[in-house]
């Protein structure tokens, strides 16, 4: 999958992840990534930076497992700000550390979508304030 370099729509609807071992940062030129969810240091070990480097999706991104994220330098490797074509944007962490509270707001500051953006969901959050 990851030599498909010019793919641009990628449907994995039904897919087991954890038979589909796919870095989708080698994908640069995908548009469309339907059913594919960003779980963070899951089975396929992604990293903000794989999808930093998704630069032209399209639609829909859900984001898991944020509690793997380690700083907010990390978090701005996923350059959200700049996919303006993002309508819908899921934030999940499943867990949350007792004292990660700033942590968190650190990383969902960093992690700010474009002003495109119409849907935002954020679950799992353990911040005690959201960022501006």
């Amino acid at each position: 999958m990851e030599n498909l370099i010019n793919l641009r729509h990628l449907d994995t609807t039904g897919t087991s992840l954890l038979k589909m071992p796919l870095h989708p940062s080698k994908l640069k030129n995908l548009h469309v990534l339907v059913g594919f969810e960003f779980i963070l240091g899951g089975c396929n070990d992604l990293r903000m930076v794989d999808l930093g480097e998704l630069r032209n999706l399209h639609g829909f991104i859900s984001v898991l497992e944020l509690q793997n994220v380690v700083d907010r330098r990390e978090a701005l490797k996923a350059n959200m700000m700049i996919k303006e074509h993002v309508e819908m944007l899921s934030l999940e962490w499943s867990e949350s550390i007792a004292d990660s509270s700033q942590t968190e707001g650190d990383i969902l500051e960093k992690l700010q979508p474009n002003t495109n953006i119409k849907e935002l969901e954020i679950a799992g959050y353990g911040g005690t304030k959201l960022p501006n």
